[in-house]
């Protein structure tokens, strides 16, 4: 299973000097004001979607543009990079908000990220039994894409209870 600590390593590995030019720039203030806004609008209408839809309605709708955009002709490192820094730019993003925005609900704004690009990311679904041991039950989510983790999986001991 690849942990948290992995995916680290990975980004930093991926983007070492002389690797993908085009995956090291940086964006400018406006490129930054436009994804701010568009990750606040994805969040505002994954949050109408879920109260009209529930999970399953919403994320068929979140996933509408990858159906409509044919799969780019990218590397698959290319790939994982673009995911890495959105997952990036939406835990550092949505935190900002006063309202939900615990792990499912970044997942699930990467997830519609993703799909606008062109990419298909999973979301993840995994819990942690309670029980005789004293730990509490607890349930997190997270964004694979290539199988590859995009946001933190917290590995303390969760198992993956189902991939959509």
């Amino acid at each position: 299973m690849v942990t948290s600590a992995t995916t680290r390593s990975l980004r930093r590995r991926l983007l070492v000097r002389g690797h993908d030019p085009e995956s090291r720039t940086r964006l400018n203030p406006l490129q930054k004001l436009a994804l701010a806004v568009e990750i606040y609008a994805t969040y505002a209408s994954m949050r109408l979607l879920l109260r009209l839809r529930g999970l399953p309605g919403a994320l068929a709708a979140l996933r509408r543009p990858l159906a409509r955009t044919a799969q780019p002709d990218v590397g698959a490192s290319t790939s994982l990079i673009s995911g890495l820094r959105l997952g990036s730019a939406v835990a550092r993003s949505l935190p900002l908000l006063p309202t939900e925005h615990r792990c499912l609900m970044q997942s699930l704004v990467l997830v519609g990220l993703l799909a606008r690009r062109g990419l298909a990311g999973q979301l993840v679904i995994a819990v942690r039994p309670g029980g005789e041991s004293g730990g509490r039950f607890g349930a997190h989510a997270w964004v694979e894409l290539d199988e590859r983790p995009l946001l933190p999986t917290f590995e303390g001991g969760f198992t993956r209870l189902t991939a959509i």
